[in-house]
Formats: C-alpha cells, sequence, structure tokens
C-alpha cells in the first residue's frame, strides 16, 4: 500500500478550510481539495506493507515525546507556481519541523527511507488551472492573503494509505500515532 504521514486538523479547522475553499471555488478554474485531502504533508512513506506500518507506527510513537502538543494556526493564502493555493501554517512551526525529523529517525530504526525535505508547514486547499492573461483569480487570491483560521493544537500522527478512484487520490485512515505530552524532555 502506499502510504504517507500527515498532520490531520481537527474537525472545526477542516470546516474552516473547506469554507475558504468554496469561496475560493467559486472563481473560474479553481477545484477546492476533498475534505479528506486537507492536512499537512509530512512525507511520503512509498510503498509499505502493512507489517512494516505498524512498526513504523510503534516506532513514532516511542520517538514523539514532546513538551506539550504544538499549537497553530492557519493564516494567508497563497497561489503556488504549481498551480495549488495554499494556507500556511503559523505559530509553533518549529515544533512540527522536529516532529517530523523525529519520524525520520523512527523511519530509519524500521529501514523505510523517507524524504524530510517535503515537508510544508502548509495545507493545499485548492488548485488552479491555468489561467488567460486578466484573470481575476489571482487579485482574488491577493485578497484572500490576511484569511486566519482558529488556533488548534496537533496531537497526532495520522498514517494515510493512498487509494485511487475516479483519477483523483483519496486517503484511508490506516492508523493515528498520539504525540505524547511529556514534561521531562524539557529537561534535555
Amino acid at each position: 500500500m502506499m502510504l504517507r504521514a500527515a498532520f490531520v486538523p481537527p474537525e472545526s479547522a477542516v470546516v474552516e478550510l473547506r469554507v475558504l475553499a468554496g469561496r475560493l471555488s467559486v472563481l473560474p478554474g479553481v477545484r477546492p481539495e476533498p475534505p479528506e485531502r486537507l492536512d499537512v504533508r509530512i512525507a511520503g512513506l512509498g510503498n509499505v506493507v502493512e507489517g512494516d506500518a505498524r512498526r513504523l507506527a510503534e516506532a513514532i510513537e516511542r520517538e514523539l515525546r514532546l513538551p506539550e502538543p504544538p499549537v497553530v494556526r492557519c493564516a494567508g493564502v497563497r497561489l503556488l507556481d504549481s498551480g495549488e493555493v495554499v494556507v500556511d501554517l503559523t505559530g509553533d512551526v518549529e515544533t512540527l519541523r522536529s516532529t517530523v525529523r523525529a519520524l525520520g529517525k523512527a523511519a530509519e530504526r524500521v529501514n523505510l527511507y523517507v524524504d524530510r525535505r517535503s515537508f510544508r508547514a502548509a495545507i493545499v486547499v485548492a488548485t488552479v488551472e491555468a489561467q488567460r492573461p486578466g484573470s481575476r483569480v489571482a487579485a482574488a487570491l491577493a485578497g484572500a492573503a490576511g484569511w486566519e483560521g482558529s488556533d488548534w493544537a496537533v496531537s497526532e500522527v495520522a498514517l494515510l494509505k493512498t487509494r485511487w478512484g475516479a483519477g483523483h487520490p483519496g486517503n484511508d485512515l490506516l492508523g493515528v500515532v498520539p504525540i505524547i505530552a511529556d514534561p521531562a524532555t524539557l529537561l534535555e
């Protein structure tokens, strides 16, 4: 199975992102991401058998010890050169990066390769088709640059199986690994 790791926002944040994507989707050529794809991609893990996925989840759980779960917020809307419309994360992003590094170490322990460079503290909310000169899409996206969502705690890492249907990828949740609050890590 094709497996990837992600931080999945809580339902309240997903609702905010869906409302934003819905507003953007009235623009010509803007296609919102389906709700199950609204997550913060950590890394693609490749084609992994179920036993290795279980071992990876156990290794991640042993590795993830933080003083407290990071708190982030979605803020700002940008159009990337790839045509993806992303909402950036602000807040405790450095702790997210350290969590990504811990996931990479856990994957190495079970002999899986993780390209940690693929992590970006952002959520893809829509894609934009090629636009003609004079399109109002760029101006509308610039107007949404100040958009902000609510704070949310990143309390787990999700392991997601990719499934293909109707030409678009979807996700099935394989499992979640809690980010365990461990005050003893403050002493390290």
